[in-house]
């Protein structure tokens, strides 16, 4: 797991480049930037561009002595833009770092959980289409941070919303799984989904367990609600936070 660290840097952290390989690591950064673009965009872009937006030391805390931060790249080029997150640890080889990717955009949940929740939400959106179609993922949004959701038990009443302060009911189905649910540290993001050139955002609330170990995924379809009204049926966008705050 991953412990998050203090301030964006301007570099990567002390021995995770050396100088004399800043070309090869630079180089690196825009090829696995590109597969990450072309990942959730269905094709590759060779022409686009890409910029650095920020750069976070990070810690394992397995492996507190290890070198590795984040990430976040602009890639813009062939009609379309995203930002994408790398993950990034010094290693020993040729070259020396290992990179992988997360979803584009912001999200809070860790690598591990944003895969494990991408495999069930693409099988979510498929749910009434043919199989075959490409799936598309524009840059994920926060609706509401942890502690600014509002959880309402199954059968009550729609709790009041607000600009980052979204509120679900939850399913009748996770009634026997509340007790070992932290409802006060739930967030929500919204994950923009195309599948077949159809709109299919899904809204994830992700439902921290009490005892640590992960979250779970709550899916809502808001591509029903766009439909039936619009653009403004989409949540918006949690304030960001300072950036010595940001997670």
């Amino acid at each position: 797991m991953f412990a998050a660290a203090a301030l964006a840097v301007a570099g990567p952290p002390s021995g995770g480049v050396l100088p004399a390989e800043q070309a090869a690591y630079d180089a690196m950064i825009i090829e696995q930037a590109k597969i990450a673009d072309a990942r959730f965009n269905g094709s590759r872009c060779d022409a686009a561009q890409v910029e650095v937006v920020s750069i976070r030391p990070w810690k394992i805390t397995s492996r507190p002595d290890m070198i590795v931060w984040r990430e976040k790249v602009r890639v813009a080029g062939c009609g379309r833009t995203s930002v994408e997150n790398l993950n990034i640890g010094r290693f020993e080889g040729t070259p020396p770092w290992r990179m992988t990717s997360g979803l584009p955009g912001d999200s809070l949940a860790e690598v591990d959980l944003q895969e494990w929740t991408y495999k069930a939400a693409v099988d979510e959106v498929f749910q009434d289409l043919g199989a075959g179609c490409e799936v598309r993922l524009a840059d994920v949004y926060i609706a509401g941070r942890p502690g600014d959701v509002a959880v309402a038990p199954p059968g009550a009443a729609a709790p009041t919303t607000s600009k980052g302060h979204p509120g679900i009911v939850l399913p009748d189905a996770l009634r026997p799984h509340l007790e070992g649910l932290d409802l006060t540290g739930a967030w929500m993001e919204v994950w923009p989904f195309q599948v077949c050139g159809k709109d299919r955002t899904l809204g994830v609330t992700f439902l921290p367990r009490k005892d640590g170990r992960g979250s779970f995924p709550l899916f809502m379809p808001i591509w029903t609600e766009v439909a039936a009204h619009g653009p403004s049926a989409l949540p918006a966008p949690a304030s960001a936070l300072p950036s010595a705050a940001v997670p």
